[in-house]
């Protein structure tokens, strides 16, 4: 059983007992009778009468020197004075030294009477007259003079046998004597009976080499006390009282100590250990551990050690001492106060300072300290580095705030605070108020419901246990802070990191704050500000305060009830949610739909996705659909709403409307209300229906649609204001087009400076574009219509009786008969629509614009004719420039002799100037400008955008990929650009580089036959005649009968042959024969190099690598040859064999068959990209195959896994890799082959596989 631990108390009477020496125990000796007792050292005569009579040997002065120090150790402890004398007759204890004792060691013996005071110690105390020390000359080796320096076995034992001399025991009933084993375990009675308690014990002491205190040991390889230790100076201060003599001034321990060389750090060696303890009787004192970069651990209060210069628990303070200060070294130091006002000083390095009780002055140094200062008004100053202010300890709240280095309650009333960084609160259940500066704080509540304010800097605010709250009202600048993430954005909260935190508190600031809880119940508060708030899950308090506030359920995975009137949620994050100071309210995305309900304010309620319920109760609300990605359709009047997040919508009690951020066009109608609309992005159409409106577009196109208005309307863009009918009392803004009414009276339809589309719908209207290109749009007319620009008059249909000013453009009708639009001297852009239009530009630069056709167009502005599309039947005069279809078809759009702009927009386009300097525009898809029609001959460049020379001369080209030279004699220079450019010659010897890209020279439409070596870029015969090729990859031969020679060069070619018996040579490099233009199927074998059938009839191949099959429905039946090849199949039941080679098979549409019919092997792997297991099959040869049976393939011969399972399975599929084996055996015994790979995870069997 270990030994218990004792008090002081207990101690101390273990050292006045006495033990084994024929007095009853629990006996007490000592000189508390007299006031002085003298004591001698050195030489006694031979004879004395004492038992060593015969043995008194000289001590040396050395011996002398440490033994009068020994005395002079307890005689500083106290109150009776203990005198040397130099006459032996005179003294009262005696020390010496002699050859023999009685037990050969070290010992002490008393000579006592009665005490004079019978009640003394309960009749126990006895009174000392007399004391002899003596030490044996063969004492081991402790007699010599060099174990009798400080710190040293033989030093301590003069002080432990003096300490026997003034009356002290043993800890224990134990003493050395011949024969005795006396151990720790056995003998000691209490677990402090070591000598790092007492020097009157026997056991252990300091082990360097680990730094620590042992119960055991050789006495030789342990370092001991310098002086009396606190246990022994407890005991001998009960017995005789406390010197209060000692060292009375301003005293200082440690490094550069004051108190002489044994309480100094700096006079022991590498072979010695300052141990000692402190008794000092007044004074402000210090303890200096200055002079160590080791880290220490400095405890001022009595009756504790310190670890001090590298040792552990080696320096002590005496029960009764007071030591007021403390100072560190520039090691990582724990400095712990007592109850006197303390200067604790950390030094360099990472501290931890304690002031206690008193008034304390903790300053940390340099580095990164943590300062306690405990209670009383204590000064906290940080120093340099990253400090911090602990009142962890303290019983009572503390309100800190390092912005003003002041504090109150608990632990910290009245401490001021510099140089620090962070703090920690209290482990009270109390709150505390904790609040940083304009730096970087790191911020813990710890225990109790806290309010942490971090103010300026990245900080990090622990909550701690208990409900926590981080306030951020002292923000001038907005904040985003996420309790769920922890992360904290803008103002006072940027960079802030938060952990343990319920709830906040948002800005002062006008702006907004946005506001996020997180799974636990949170109380968040906006302040002032229209903030947003997000309690997200548990049953939050949100408290909006003053500003319009938002309460935000857009992260909920569950639906909601949230009703403002009543203050109260339910479902979803909302259960449980108590409401106040919210003006608005955002829903949630899922599909079920919320009840959002607002209250008797003015509301902006946004359901988000799913069929809401949205009720905005009393005052002016609001349905915000701006989150919304994809365009609504919502009516106020009908309380219905469709598209987007207004999708299965019912709305009530709401007045204004937001719509959406998309770009595409929002339907946005009031009621018979005063309604706010407002259109935000997108080309919106809003109706406000009754009531005086406000109409705002915002960005895009947005249109103000009166259609629905019973009466008249009067509607000024240019002021922003309606009268009459729906519009009475309107305000517009960010209206760009107006909508007039159906009325008969007519409408008054007045645009503004910038760019208007006026629709003045039925009745004789008046409408005025103002400034800007204003266009009058008929395309809701049913009736057709006559409309002229010149005269500002308009019959038929929605035009009749109107009167039209400032108008540039006009939109013709849908309806099926003939319109008649007619410009004026200026720019008009006319768009005819449905019917056959009779369009005539008149005076000025006018375009014919064709934007809204659906289907494909045929214009020329030579003719004046149209076909197709809106095109079809229209007769166009005055017009100068064109704006093709929308549509991905072809459109053919041509010039006349004049000046053009036109513009393909969508869809592969054919554009041609013709004559004048022509702008030609292609726009998206692959366009083509043809000059085949120009009289002389052309230089364009596609790479300048630029043309010279006949019908070219003065054009500029964009977004134009292809090009068409002339069918004249002269020469053509024809030149690409970085990108993939066909470019077609027609007649004369044409120069014609490609630049950048994969281009292709064109000649089919030559009549006849071509010869093109791309190698020597010269080109012979037909259209190719005289031709130089420079920068051209492909080539396209011509639909002529006869013979084509088709020649690559050392690149990558694909030559398509068209029509005729050609002759194809790739040359070098990865080289493709292509048939995608054929309408017969064709036969091609790359083995032999012939072709047969549709375009490839009679065609001669070699250098060709790959095969591109045709787009017809028939079967082309497509070989490869020993190299690799790529064949692409297209439409069609094709028939595809790569025979040798590594090859890759595209099947295309249709049900392809894929054939392998040559050798098995590593280098005769075919890939097939596009294997559809409802569509192809997979042939194998018999020959090759073997084994197989003629016809379908048996089951039992295919498997789906990594390998065959039984003899059976033959041809084997791994789903994971893809690859198809053959398995000659069904075992592997002769080796799994693979001969093709698929794509992975196909659902192939049996069925995909014939064998022939």
């Amino acid at each position: 059983m270990s030994a218990p631990i004792f008090t002081s108390e207990q101690i101390t009477r273990q050292l006045r007992t006495q033990w084994r020496d024929g007095t009853p125990d629990n006996q007490t000796r000592d000189w508390s009778h007299v006031s002085s007792v003298d004591y001698y050292i050195g030489d006694l005569p031979a004879n004395n009468g004492q038992p060593e009579n015969a043995s008194w040997v000289p001590m040396s002065d050395t011996g002398k020197a440490a033994a009068a120090l020994a005395f002079e150790l307890w005689d500083d402890l106290i109150a009776i004075n203990l005198n040397r004398v130099f006459a032996p007759a005179q003294n009262q204890i005696q020390f010496q030294y002699a050859t023999s004792t009685q037990d050969n060691g070290t010992y002490a013996k008393q000579q006592w009477q009665d005490s004079t005071d019978p009640s003394d110690y309960g009749g126990l105390h006895r009174e000392l007259t007399r004391s002899d020390i003596w030490f044996s000359t063969t004492w081991a080796t402790h007699n010599e003079d060099s174990d009798l320096l400080l710190g040293l076995y033989g030093f301590q034992t003069y002080i432990h046998e003096i300490g026997h001399a003034l009356g002290l025991s043993h800890p224990g009933d134990y003493n050395a004597g011949p024969g005795q084993v006396i151990t720790y375990e056995n003998d000691a009675e209490f677990a402090q009976d070591t000598r790092h308690t007492t020097v009157m014990s026997y056991f252990g002491g300091y082990d360097k080499p680990t730094k620590t205190w042992v119960t055991e040991g050789s006495a030789s390889a342990l370092f001991h006390s310098s002086t009396p230790l606190i246990g022994d100076i407890a005991a001998i201060q009960a017995a005789y009282g406390a010197d209060m003599t000692t060292r009375t001034g301003d005293t200082t321990y440690g490094y550069n100590s004051t108190a002489g060389s044994i309480y100094d750090f700096n006079f022991y060696s590498s072979s010695s250990v300052p141990i000692f303890a402190i008794w000092d009787a007044g004074g402000t004192d210090t303890l200096d551990g200055s002079g160590t970069g080791l880290g220490q651990d400095i405890n001022l209060n009595a009756g504790t050690y310190s670890s001090m210069a590298g040792e552990t628990e080696n320096v002590g303070i005496a029960y009764g001492a007071v030591i007021e200060n403390a100072i560190g070294g520039t090691g990582n130091d724990t400095i712990r106060g007592n109850a006197a006002n303390n200067s604790l000083s950390g030094g360099a390095g990472n501290d931890t300072l304690f002031g206690g009780d008193g008034t304390d002055t903790l300053s940390g140094g340099g580095d990164n300290d943590i300062l306690d200062g405990g209670s009383g008004a204590d000064q906290l100053d940080g120093g340099s580095g990253v400090d911090t202010a602990d009142y962890s300890a303290s019983a009572g709240r503390v309100n800190v705030s390092l912005s003003t280095g002041t504090a109150l309650g608990g632990d910290a009333h009245g401490d001021t605070l510099s140089g620090i960084e962070n703090l920690i609160g209290t482990n009270s259940s109390l709150t505390d108020f904790l609040t940083g500066n304009s730096l970087a704080n790191r911020i813990e509540g710890l225990a109790g419901d806290d309010f942490l304010a971090g103010l300026g800097g990245a900080d990090v605010l622990i909550g701690g246990s208990g409900v926590d709250t981080a306030d951020y009202s002292a923000s001038t600048q907005r904040i985003a802070v996420n309790l769920a993430s922890g992360k904290g954005f803008g103002g006072d909260a940027q960079g802030d990191t938060l952990s343990g935190i319920e709830n906040l508190i948002g800005t002062n600031s006008s702006l907004t704050d946005f506001l996020t809880g997180n799974s636990l119940a949170n109380r968040i508060e906006g302040l002032a500000g229209d903030d947003l708030l997000a309690g997200l899950g548990g049953a939050d308090v949100l408290i909006g305060g003053s500003g319009i506030d938002t309460a935000d359920y857009s992260a909920s995975t569950g639906r909601i009830n949230v009703n403002l009137s009543t203050g109260t949620g339910l479902g979803g994050d909302a259960h449980g949610d108590t409401l106040s100071g919210i003006e608005n309210l955002i829903g949630t995305n899922v599909s079920l739909g919320d009840f959002l309900t607002g209250d008797g304010g003015n509301n902006v309620i946004a359901g988000l996705a799913g069929p809401d319920q949205i009720n905005g109760m009393g005052g002016v609300d609001t349905a915000d659909y701006s989150a919304s990605t994809q365009r609504i359709a919502v009516n106020l009047a009908s309380g219905k709403g469709f598209g987007g997040d207004a999708q299965g919508d019912t709305l009530s009690g709401i007045e204004n409307l937001i719509g959406t951020n998309s770009s595409l066009t929002d339907f946005l109608t009031g009621n018979s209300l005063a309604n706010r609309i407002e259109g935000l992005a997108g080309d919106d159409l809003l109706a406000g229906l009754g009531g005086a409106d406000v109409l705002i577009g915002g960005s895009g196109i947005d249109t103000a649609d009166y259609s629905a208005s019973t009466g008249r309307i009067n509607v000024n863009l240019s002021t922003g204001t309606g009268l009459g009918g729906d519009a009475h009392g309107d305000t517009l803004s960010g209206i760009e087009n107006l909508i007039g009414t159906n009325v008969s009276l007519g409408d008054f339809l007045t645009g503004d400076g910038g760019n208007n589309v006026i629709a003045g719908l039925a009745g004789p209207d008046q409408i005025n574009g103002m400034g800007g290109i204003d266009t009058a749009d008929y395309s809701a007319s049913a009736g057709r219509i006559n409309v002229n620009l010149s005269t500002g008059t308009g019959l038929g249909g929605d035009a009749h009786g109107d009167t039209l000013s400032g108008i540039e453009n006009l939109i013709g009708t849908n309806s099926s008969l003939t319109d008649f639009l007619t410009g004026d001297a200026f720019a008009n852009t006319i768009a005819g629509l449905a019917g056959a239009d009779q369009i005539d530009g008149m005076g000025g630069i006018d375009t014919a614009d064709y934007s809204a056709s659906a289907g494909r167009i045929n214009v020329n502005l030579t003719n004046g004719t149209g076909l197709g599309g809106d095109a079809h039947g229209d007769t166009l005069s005055g017009i100068e420039n064109l704006i093709g279809t929308n549509s991905s078809l072809t459109d053919f759009l041509t010039g006349n002799s004049l000046a053009n702009r036109i513009e393909g927009l969508a869809g592969d386009d054919l554009i041609a100037g013709l004559g004048g300097a022509d702008i030609l525009i292609g726009g998206a898809g692959v366009d083509t400008a043809d000059y085949s029609a120009s009289g002389g001959r052309i230089n364009v460049d596609l790479s300048t955008g630029t043309g010279l020379g006949g019908d070219a001369h003065g054009d500029t080209l964009s977004g134009i990929e292809n090009l068409i030279g002339t069918n004249i004699a002269m020469t053509d220079f024809l030149t690409g650009n970085a990108f993939a450019n066909t470019i077609a010659g027609l007649a004369g010897a044409d120069q014609i580089d490609g630049m950048g890209g994969i281009d292709t020279a064109d000649y089919s439409a030559s009549a006849g036959r071509i010869n093109v070596n791309l190698s020597t870029g010269a080109g012979l015969g037909g259209d190719a005649h005289g031709d130089t090729l420079s920068g051209i990859e492909n080539l396209i031969g011509t639909n002529s009968s006869l013979t084509d020679f088709l020649t690559g060069d050392g690149g990558n070619n694909v030559i398509a042959g068209l029509a005729g018996a050609d002759q194809i040579n790739g040359m070098g490099g990865i080289d493709t024969a292509d048939y995608s233009a054929s309408t017969g199927r064709v036969n091609v074998n790359l083995s032999n190099g012939t072709g047969l059938g549709g375009d490839a009839h009679g065609d001669t191949l070699s250098g060709i690598e790959n095969l591109i099959g045709t787009n017809v429905a028939m079967t082309d039946f497509l070989t490869g040859d020993a190299s690799a090849n790529r064949i692409e199949g297209l439409a069609g039941d094709d028939e595809i064999n790569g025979k040798e080679g590594t090859d890759i098979f595209v099947g295309g549409g249709g049900d392809d068959l894929f054939i392998f019919d040559t050798a098995l092997g590593a280098g005769n792997i075919d890939a097939i990209l596009d294997f559809v297991v409802a569509d192809d099959m997979i042939r194998l040869a018999s020959s090759i195959f073997t084994g197989l049976s003629a016809g379908g393939l048996t089951a039992a011969a295919f498997r789906v896994g990594a390998a065959a399972a039984d003899a059976d399975d033959r041809v084997i599929y791994n789903a994971g890799s893809g690859g198809l084996f053959f398995d000659v055996d069904g075992n592997g015994a002769q080796g799994q082959v693979q001969f093709a790979s698929l794509s992975t995870g196909l659902a192939l069997t049996n069925d995909n596989f014939l064998v022939a």
